[in-house]
């Protein structure tokens, strides 16, 4: 049986920027692979998110030409937080996934997907900080705690966004007097291309368009490396928050003396500097001692492409997922995907 006729399982992971599907042998071999738009319907709206999933879905099945190949479907979907929205976005994946040819699939949160890249049993706590942040702790009993991942206005104060209006405000404060001056002043100005720190509230304000904060994140991080005070003490305090979250999720789920994986994911998380990484050990290593925090290094749909895998219920009998991983990591990185995910 050639690859191409093999069965085969799909990843989908969609974020509020873009949505990444993966096909893959149960033997961890790439065979496919799509990318479109955002797929978090809370923010682009119902219709745009159905569509978005309804291309990678298509462009998946026209790559594969076998679609009854097919065993199960992962969709790790951002905006996937309370009932209400489960209960949407499965009305919507229904009318989206072909079934048959592909009678299994499962929506989750996206974080489920790099907690299954850090976690070989799939407990432990993920913490997700991107432009926004999410918190989802699961237990060996399956209990689950979710904390935050809603937006500032319903409690979460990290992500890229939060820490772009504290850079804005640092800088905008250090020049007019109420606070320390600082590298994040000229940073910004080059970002936004005027000298008037200020020119921002015009598309924050009058025009409605608003202003992407998140976008000065970066600058917050190169400011800090350059010994910037002022971004040491906010990446230092967004990985607080980022620790607290996972603290409030271990608290809930696991005792202090057990070993509990702590996954860190998200584009902010995953930045190279150490402060945030610092920050979340310092808070959560004192109270639970044995906690394994990582980084995972793999792409988040892989872990999608892994759930969906274990929901066949084929593939990973006689060997680990750690086996699997390093298969479908080598094959990812080899495989072609210049003309799919465009």
């Amino acid at each position: 049986m050639s690859t191409k006729d093999s069965p085969y399982v799909i990843g989908v992971d969609g974020g509020g920027t873009k949505t990444l599907a993966v096909a893959a042998t149960l033997a961890g071999e790439i065979i496919a692979a799509a990318r479109s738009g955002p797929a978090n319907y809370q923010s682009a709206g119902k219709d745009v998110a159905a569509s978005n999933i309804r291309q990678v879905i298509s462009e998946i099945a026209e790559i594969t030409s076998a679609p009854r190949g097919c065993l199960a479907v992962y969709y790790a979907l951002s905006g996937a937080d309370r009932p209400l929205d489960f209960e949407i976005i499965e009305d919507m994946i229904g009318g989206i996934t072909p079934s048959p040819p592909w009678p299994h699939w499962e929506v989750d949160n996206d974080a489920l997907a790099p907690l299954a890249l850090g976690s070989e049993d799939g407990t432990g706590v993920v913490v997700i900080c991107g432009t926004g942040t999410n918190c989802i702790g699961i237990n060996a009993t399956g209990q689950r705690k979710q904390v935050g991942g809603l937006s500032p206005a319903f409690g979460d104060a990290a992500g890229g966004s939060v820490i772009g209006i504290r850079a804005y405000s640092a800088a905008i404060r250090g020049e007019d007097g109420r606070g320390r001056p600082t590298l994040l002043s000229q940073l910004i100005r080059s970002h936004i291309g005027s000298s008037d720190l200020l020119s921002v509230i015009h598309h924050t304000y009058a025009d409605g368009e608003g202003f992407a904060f998140s976008s000065i994140a970066p600058l917050v991080f190169e400011a800090a490396e350059r010994g910037d005070s002022v971004a040491v003490e906010i990446l230092i305090d967004n990985g607080r928050e980022l620790g607290i979250s996972a603290l409030a999720a271990l608290r809930e789920l696991f005792s202090p003396e057990d070993a509990p994986t702590v996954v860190l994911a998200g584009s902010i998380a995953q930045n190279p500097n150490p402060i945030t990484l610092t920050a979340v050990r310092e808070a959560v290593l004192p109270e639970y001692p044995n906690a394994r925090i990582m980084v995972p290094t793999a792409e988040p749909v892989l872990g999608a492409v892994l759930l969906a895998t274990r929901l066949a219920g084929k593939g990973l009998a006689v060997e680990s997922s750690r086996e699997f991983m390093e298969r479908l990591e080598s094959s990812y990185s080899t495989f072609d995907r210049s003309e799919s995910l465009q």
